[in-house]
């Protein structure tokens, strides 16, 4: 029999747990919080994001990245 498969946390699925969109969420986990003017984000709400992260187990698919 093979090994039951296990559902991956989505981002929104961490967005929704941390209390942020989906986009602060993405900003954060991908770096972009630090490096793109325009998705600034505060350190309590990375502290946040990052941490329900980690509690979730979320991890970034291997074929997600950017689109352009």
């Amino acid at each position: 029999m093979a090994p039951k498969a296990t559902r991956r946390t989505t981002l929104r699925e961490v967005a929704e747990a941390a209390g942020v969109s989906s986009a602060t969420a993405s900003y954060v986990l991908t770096g972009r919080s630090k490096v793109d003017e325009r998705a600034r984000v505060s350190e309590a709400t990375e502290l946040r994001v990052r941490e329900t992260a980690r509690r979730l187990h979320y991890r970034v698919a291997p074929v997600a990245g950017p689109v352009a």
